[in-house]
């Protein structure tokens, strides 16, 4: 199964963790955070894929999370991010 969004196709392992379970992405995520072996595949083209491990995902938010927290976002703050 593919879901689209504007960064080109996430392909979903059928044998991923099934995130239904939780109600929010990020205790999803912190559930998986340890887990080296599994993660997403962005889909760039039918020739190029980059594969993201939940542990990779994991580190990457937290860096994202405490570089907003230096610049002064806090919990409950809405925030705007453009890529």
């Amino acid at each position: 199964m593919r879901l689209f969004n504007n960064v080109g196709f996430i392909k979903k392992d059928e044998r991923e963790f099934d995130m239904e379970k939780y109600n929010d992405l990020a205790v999803s995520l912190q559930n998986l955070r340890n887990v080296k072996e599994k993660g997403i595949t962005i889909v760039k083209s039918f020739q190029e894929e980059t594969f993201i491990s939940y542990m990779h995902l994991w580190e990457e938010a937290l860096l994202v999370m405490r570089t907003l927290e230096r610049m002064g976002a806090c919990k409950g703050c809405e925030v705007v991010i453009q890529c």
